[in-house]
């Protein structure tokens, strides 16, 4: 019987879903299969810049601002879409939950969290971001320092600046010496000197916007793991990386940068990974998911991280709904290429013995 398992929906309850999710997994879509499969051409060739709709007059570099939708993850949203609106009381009813769920189990992995508990699915990294300082506002008391790099996004300065005149925290912002001449170590350096026994908060782009800098984050994240002056391994200065940048641009292992120190990684969807625009991913440590509250309280509201956030009214899910199919586009041209670099080194191995 419904109306037990998620507020009002007849649709079986999350936690459990996410606890069982082979069975989820090995369950059809409810979306007929595509007339054409879609694939992704080779990169650099005049068919790879077609599947995307790009104005064919612009050489397009800068994927890093608002992202652009590859054409196939335009169409994956609008079939989503037709399945809605095609009868919409069984779509947000009894379909979109569980397939919500299975998003998460099929992106965990890509992302190196090896459990889906720890994700769940906002609309940006701006709500991500404002999400984790508004669950945090009870933490911080007058005296507390929250750190963040000069070097920056601007309006993550701003929304840290709101967040410390509400609490009476301060804000510090680390001078990044540039040139950076020795790489890494100074912005390490830079960070050392300026931690205390105040900071209870550390902010770092994993890729900083304006200067194009790729960051250490899992060695900042251990420099603020030693930093507990007396307190106890579980109170530990937090550690939320703004990797807006980081989803397709670069591996991601959230396991491991939880093993560093590093409590709340967010990423959008739509850039690197040219998905459809409204998606993005926060993940968060188990030791820290407690804190974390949405900024929309619905039906799931205590009832876990999950639930809590996977439905925050009435709206447009598609964006998160073809993550998976667009994931595959991706590892699809990677094992291509994979494959593509494998017989031309043969073919050159092959040569080479030839000679």
């Amino acid at each position: 019987g419904g109306y037990q398992g998620f507020g009002s929906f007849h649709s079986e309850n999350v936690a459990e879903l996410m606890r069982n999710p082979a069975r989820l997994l090995a369950s059809p879509l409810p979306l007929p299969p595509a007339a054409t499969p879609p694939t992704l051409p080779l990169p650099g060739t005049e068919a790879m810049r077609k599947a995307f709709y790009l104005d064919p007059s612009w050489t397009f570099l800068n994927h890093g601002a608002f992202g652009a939708a590859l054409r196939a993850a335009h169409t994956e949203a609008e079939r989503w879409r037709e399945l809605q609106e095609s009868q919409p009381l069984r779509f947000f009813d009894r379909t979109l939950l569980p397939e919500l769920v299975r998003v998460l189990c099929l992106l965990a992995p890509r992302i190196g969290a090896s459990r889906p508990g720890d994700v769940v699915l906002l609309q940006n990294a701006t709500t991500a971001l404002n999400t984790v300082f508004a669950s945090l506002r009870k933490q911080l008391r007058p005296g507390d320092e929250v750190l963040m790099l000069d070097i920056g996004y601007g309006s993550v300065k701003t929304m840290l600046r709101r967040l410390c005149a509400d609490t009476g925290a301060t804000l510090v912002l680390v001078p990044v010496p540039w040139p950076l001449l020795r790489g890494e170590a100074d912005v390490l350096e830079a960070v050392q000197a300026q931690l205390t026994p105040r900071t209870r908060l550390a902010v770092f782009d994993h890729v900083a916007s304006n200067a194009a800098v790729v960051l250490p984050i899992a060695e900042l994240a251990a420099l603020c793991a030693r930093n507990l002056h007396g307190r106890a391994p579980a109170d530990p200065t937090l550690v939320l990386v703004d990797g807006a940048h980081g989803l397709l641009a670069h591996p991601l292992h959230l396991d491991r940068l939880e093993r560093a120190g590093v409590h709340f990684y967010l990423s959008n969807c739509h850039k690197w990974f040219s998905s459809s625009k409204g998606a993005a991913f926060l993940w968060t440590a188990p030791a820290q998911q407690h804190l974390l509250e949405p900024l929309i309280v619905s039906h799931g509201a205590g009832h876990g991280l999950t639930s809590e956030f996977l439905w925050d009214g009435c709206h447009d899910y598609s964006a998160w709904l073809v993550l998976p199919a667009v994931a595959q586009l991706w590892d699809a041209l990677g094992a291509s290429l994979n494959s593509q670099k494998s017989t031309t080194t043969s073919s050159t191995s092959s040569s080479s013995s030839s000679s």
